[in-house]
């Protein structure tokens, strides 16, 4: 996850002039750190917007060029040169070398301060992680639902729909036990014997020139039924690290139910996803079908109005509009919520994690 070079190109309000490398504008910032030191790249580890007035730049054409060289060498994602205090203009031997390697090198204006370039990249990520937590919290729910109704094999091609990798499930035996896409190839078993997780990781990743391989463990307790690997050709995300947890989840309760229960069991869950998913009748109805089914609801309403308000991201319209009610009724539901968490709702990284929290609560409620 970062933030592409064109991203900050593309923000007018930064006023940011592409001086060389156009042609890797998509490569991804991680972060921005402004540093002034001649040889910066022991405080860099690879993905950063070193942005720097040149103040203690070399004053021969070779030395500044073996500057622009040795941040290439630790794999920063391109540089911002201030100008108007320093240096008038960005020296032009900077520019031919970050031309000849292919390094975006940005001139940042004088009106433009650092900070307000590095503060641009912390919200930006910020944005991304809320979406990356809003699309796990939309695909969880689907993701339970496939294993109400396929089981394993079922969680294994949603996964591999979600990721846009591959993925199996390995019994404790080494067995395939479901794999999609259709043919996809186990990974090498020696790379497998290293990521074995052990009890006290639950989870390992390994990166080579083929491509990322992340193994979960699926157990229940102490009880290990296999392991959830998945193989991709590009790096992981949160998201994808996220899902593949969840996913092991289901998979391990389906492995632990006896065989005997599994019918009935899928009947119950399927009538509450339909309900509560689906939203195919109204509050009322659904909250009496749910008690039915033997599913423990204490303040149905105000727990889907806490539902609407997260999804919606704390938009008072949108959140109402969805539950086809009056936003003062909603706001008076949530006040009502609020009393009741210990958190500020006003704020996104609590709304974000409170989200991801609800989903993961309701899909474990569904199966106890």
């Amino acid at each position: 996850m970062g933030v592409s070079v064109s991203w900050l190109v593309r923000q007018q309000g930064l006023g940011l002039r592409v001086r060389a490398g156009r042609a890797e504008l998509d490569r991804e910032v991680s972060w921005a750190h402004s540093i002034e030191l001649e040889d910066p790249t022991p405080w860099l580890s690879g993905g950063e917007l070193v942005l720097t007035t040149g103040l203690r730049l070399p004053r021969s054409a070779d030395a500044r060029r073996a500057y622009i060289l040795r941040i290439a060498s630790a794999r920063a994602a391109a540089v911002g040169f201030g100008v108007g205090l320093t240096h008038e203009q960005v020296p032009a031997s900077q520019v031919e070398a970050a031309e000849e390697i292919v390094l975006p090198l940005l001139e940042v204006p004088l009106p433009t301060p650092f900070v307000a370039v590095t503060k641009a990249v912390m919200e930006r990520l910020a944005e991304q992680q809320y979406e990356g937590v809003a699309q796990a919290s939309r695909i969880q729910p689907r993701m339970t639902r496939a294993a109400l109704h396929g089981g394993a094999q079922a969680v294994v091609r949603e996964l591999t729909v979600s990721t846009k990798a591959s993925v199996l499930f390995l019994g404790h035996d080494g067995k395939t036990r479901a794999s999609h896409p259709p043919g996809a190839r186990t990974p090498h078993l020696g790379m497998l014997a290293e990521l074995r997780p052990t009890d006290q990781t639950a989870s390992a990743v390994s990166s080579g020139p083929d491509g990322v391989v992340a193994v979960q463990q699926v157990r229940v307790g102490r009880r290990v039924h296999g392991q959830l690997v998945l193989a991709a050709e590009r790096p992981l995300t949160a998201v994808d690290h996220l899902l593949l947890g969840h996913a092991a989840s289901p998979i391990a309760l389906e492995a632990e139910k006896p065989a005997q229960l599994r019918d009935e069991q899928h009947h119950v869950n399927s009538m509450f996803l339909r309900v509560l998913l689906h939203g195919s009748v109204a509050t009322a109805a659904a909250v009496e079908h749910l008690t039915e089914a033997g599913f423990p609801v204490h303040s149905g309403v105000r727990l889907l109005a806490l539902r609407a308000f997260l999804e919606h991201n704390g938009r008072w319209e949108a959140a109402s509009t969805a539950l086809g009610v009056h936003r003062h009724t909603l706001r008076g539901r949530m006040e009502r919520v609020q009393r009741l968490l210990p958190a500020d709702l006003n704020s996104a990284h609590v709304r974000a994690e409170m989200l991801l929290g609800l989903s993961a609560w309701q899909a474990t409620d569904r199966r106890s």
